[in-house]
């Protein structure tokens, strides 16, 4: 059961500070990038209660931050294998950004954490971020149907379950727009190994197979078998009445077609201004490397749109185009 949702009369949280062996340095605790910013959101909530921090009473910078933070308000401390106790009540994880939502997750499994109900600090500091706005993108199954790593990436930076096969892969345009004109036949389809291919900085290789007359590109897997296995099981899941489409391009023909399809929730970021429905132009200029010789496809892949351009949780929940540019 979710349980962060403003139209709730009262939501207690409790403040997490997620304790993770890196594998090299001993504990891990946190970076505190997101640290101020999210508290002070919370701070800001007026139907919130903070009701306690599970830390290490230990670090001391992290103690005076938070005390500093809370404006010195004495809080009960937990310890975190104490946490399961506490499942109908919403957990803030602190600092696990360089880790990932996926290390968090299983961290939270090896405590007895409801996984559901726990939301992590820089989700809390997104640009047009509200709880009403992620407590229905994580309940509403989403399925991201993307040419590239985009649905991936985002899917991760959010916490969301992956409900798409289109995970780690990728399709060129064309393939990609025949796909989405039938894309029930093309998912009945069963999987064959072609080749193997480098990635374009020549720094790996990695499997790519057909699917009727189009190729999916396997990047981030190391076999065909493995790659095939993930494919069938997220095929699966697909949930077909709430699907976001998104792609990218710098063809105007190309985004022309896209835009045509019939879908209700389109996304196509582009290199170039255009008024139709579906086209997100992404300014190049606003991207802290634009000096280098990144394409666009770096950008929206490997960067997830940052610095943000548009709301991302309006673009997954409505497919609307609303601009944040800050």
């Amino acid at each position: 059961m979710l349980v962060y949702k403003e139209s709730e009369i009262l939501m207690k949280i409790i403040i997490w500070f997620p304790i993770i062996e890196d594998g090299k340095n001993g504990t891990y605790i946190y970076d505190g990038s997101y640290l101020e910013k999210s508290l002070n959101i919370l701070i800001t909530q007026k139907n919130m209660k903070i009701m306690a921090v599970s830390l290490n009473k230990k670090v001391d910078t992290v103690n005076k931050k938070v005390d500093t933070v809370l404006f010195g308000k004495k809080l009960r401390y937990i310890d975190e294998n104490d946490l399961k106790k506490f499942n109908d009540i919403c957990i803030l994880a602190v600092g696990g950004k360089s880790f990932g939502m996926d290390v968090i997750c299983k961290k939270a499994y090896t405590l007895g954490i409801t996984v559901e109900n726990i939301i992590c600090d820089w989700i809390l500091c997104l640009p047009g971020f509200s709880f009403d706005k992620y407590y229905a993108l994580k309940t509403s199954k989403l399925s991201i149907i993307s040419s590239h790593c985009f649905g991936g990436i985002v899917s991760h930076l959010l916490g969301l379950k992956f409900y798409s096969p289109f995970v780690n892969l990728f399709l060129t345009e064309k393939d990609f727009i025949k796909f989405l004109k039938d894309p029930l036949m093309y998912v009945d389809e069963k999987l064959f190994y072609v080749r193997r291919e480098m990635d374009k900085g020549g720094e790996f290789d990695f499997p790519v197979c057909k699917m009727g007359d189009i190729e999916l590109h396997m990047n981030h897997y190391n076999t065909f078998e493995e790659a095939a296995e993930k494919w069938y099981d997220r095929i699966k899941r697909i949930n077909w009445f709430n699907l976001c489409i998104q792609m990218y391009t710098d063809n105007p023909n190309i985004l022309e077609e896209f835009d045509e399809l019939p879908y209700g929730k389109k996304i196509c970021f582009t290199s170039f201004e255009s008024n139709l429905p579906s086209a997100y132009y992404v300014n190049k200029e606003l991207c802290p490397w634009k000096d280098k010789k990144y394409d666009l496809s770096d950008y929206v892949i490997y960067h997830a749109l940052q610095p943000y351009q548009y709301d991302i949780f309006d673009m997954l929940l409505y497919g609307k185009r609303t601009d944040i540019t800050i």
